[in-house]
């Protein structure tokens, strides 16, 4: 569950993929990631993706696009600059941290990684946390309650992604002293879709994803909202 502007942030994520069978998979993955993807060539896509079976189908015209470019099975066409060769097979994860590794950017507000604080309860769900956000070039830090939230915040975090129940305090009022920072909020927690919206709009979170929600969709989010800041 997201606020209604993350369509609009979206467009920064947007993706050629050649219409190939043989990245159908990868296709049904970057969209479940939350990439935005398009099979028409445009000065807008950020990043293009090729299967060797199409480059000459592509190769003029993507010539005169500055995006960098990703060439699965084949090396680039020598015209081609910011191109890159993909050697197959590519799992579709495999090809998604290729294309994520060209976003990456520092920061919009830091200047540096996006830092985030994660305040959740849960071991498993913290540790899944750390290995996807730093995978994707994120600067994380963790705590399990209201407890370390103060010491954390000295360190002025770029974005806080926090559960809703946690331990000694609710994440609604957990929620309202965070605000007080000035750090934008994402809530992440299993509480029901009311209760996320309900939060969302009582404490100000710029986004509310259920844990259902994979992480590296709400990953590219992230990534995406702070893109936004920056236009």
């Amino acid at each position: 569950m997201r606020e209604t502007s993350a369509a609009e942030r979206s467009e920064t994520r947007l993706v050629f993929l050649a219409d190939c069978p043989q990245l159908a998979l990868h296709r049904t993955h970057l969209e479940r990631c939350g990439y935005r993807l398009t099979t028409v060539l445009s000065p807008e896509c950020r990043v293009l993706v090729f299967c060797h079976d199409h480059l000459g189908r592509y190769e003029a015209a993507a010539a005169g696009l500055d995006a960098p470019k990703l060439v699965v099975g084949a090396d680039p066409p020598a015209s081609w600059k910011k191109a890159e060769r993909v050697d197959r097979p590519v799992l579709p994860l495999d090809l998604e941290r290729r294309i994520n590794r060209l976003f990456r950017r520092p920061g919009a507000v830091t200047g540096m990684a996006i830092r985030l604080l994660m305040v959740e309860d849960d071991a498993t769900v913290r540790a899944a946390a750390e290995t996807t956000f730093g995978e994707m070039g994120f600067e994380v830090r963790s705590v399990s309650g209201f407890g370390g939230v103060q010491g954390e915040m000295r360190r002025r975090p770029d974005v806080v992604l926090m559960d809703l129940n946690l331990p000694g305090v609710s994440g609604e009022q957990l929620g309202e002293i965070l605000r007080s920072h000035g750090v934008p909020i994402v809530i992440f927690s299993s509480a029901p879709p009311e209760r996320l919206e309900a939060a969302r709009s009582s404490i100000g979170a710029v986004a509310a994803f259920s844990k259902g929600a994979p992480l590296r969709g709400i990953a590219v989010w992230i990534q995406g909202y702070f893109e936004g800041l920056s236009t």
